[in-house]
């Protein structure tokens, strides 16, 4: 049986979207700011994830148009992991997801 690999997150720009390399390569990044509340000890608290949400070809244009630092915005796209070798000769791993899919959510007014 094959595997799927299907990410569906929510969440915030927590910054503005960069082109990754020459703009040609239309090839862009981001960070997704997610906030789940949940108890801890009778309190109420927040886990604060962020995740590096990549972007290419057409839908990469599209986003350059609209998307914003602070946005509320859904994306789908699947989960993707690249090993590369650091300067200091130690192997790395670099995971993001890889948007297929994205769309502004909220209403124009609340991000002015």
């Amino acid at each position: 049986m094959a595997g799927i690999n299907k990410v569906i997150l929510i969440g915030y720009l927590d910054n503005e979207p960069d082109w990754v390399g020459d703009r040609d390569q239309k090839l862009m990044s981001f960070q997704l700011r997610i906030k789940t509340p949940f108890l801890k000890n009778g309190k109420k608290s927040d886990q604060v994830d962020i995740h590096t949400i990549m972007l290419k070809g057409n839908i990469a244009d599209m986003a350059s148009r609209v998307v914003t630092k602070g946005r509320l915005i859904y994306v789908e796209g699947k989960a993707s992991t690249h090993s590369f070798i650091g300067d200091d000769g130690i192997k790395r791993y670099n995971s993001a997801i890889v948007a297929g899919y994205f769309k502004i959510l909220g209403r124009p007014g609340d991000f002015k």
